[in-house]
């Protein structure tokens, strides 16, 4: 049976996430703005002889009903995707997090995603990277360890040391 692990924070990444969030507000805000303005001018030119004044208000009182609605779901719809960015950002935390384990000379284990998330293939592709780093570090734990109990301080020469550094 496959484990499922719950998220539990909504924002992972303020950038990514954040970013989302403010770019669909500036999107809703000028879509609210170009329906107003294209409904006030085309009631305008359908009516010249109101003012322009006039046809705002006209407007304001039979679109208020609209305009609540879609302020109710703003909030809606930026909770809605930032939740569903979390499914892209929440990986690449997760990835980065490990990365620098990695190369910090620590043991890492494998990298999972939850179900549902992107970057399946990515996951798999890093975790046989890992399983390479950490053949690569054996390696080289066994030269260095041979070349110790030979008594030699060095059986590889100047290439083992580099390697040495290298995987750390």
């Amino acid at each position: 049976m496959k484990q499922t692990y719950k998220r539990h924070r909504i924002l992972v990444d303020r950038e990514v996430q954040g970013g989302i969030a403010w770019r669909l507000t500036l999107h809703w805000v000028a879509t609210a703005i170009v329906a107003l303005s294209l409904t006030v001018l085309l009631q305008f030119f359908a009516d010249p002889t109101t003012t322009l004044l006039g046809h705002i208000t006209t407007r304001a009182d039979r679109w208020a009903p609209v305009m609540i609605a879609f302020a109710v779901t703003l909030p809606i719809a930026v909770l809605n995707l930032v939740r569903f960015a979390h499914k892209f950002a929440g990986p690449v935390v997760r990835l980065r997090r490990l990365m620098r384990e990695l190369a910090a000379g620590e043991e890492v284990g494998p990298l999972r995603f939850r179900d549902g998330d992107c970057w399946g293939e990515l996951a798999h592709d890093f975790n046989k990277l890992v399983a390479a780093v950490n053949e690569l570090r054996d390696r080289a734990e066994g030269a260095k360890s041979q070349a110790a109990n030979s008594g030699q301080s060095s059986l590889a020469g100047p290439g083992l040391e580099t390697t040495l550094r290298l995987v750390k």
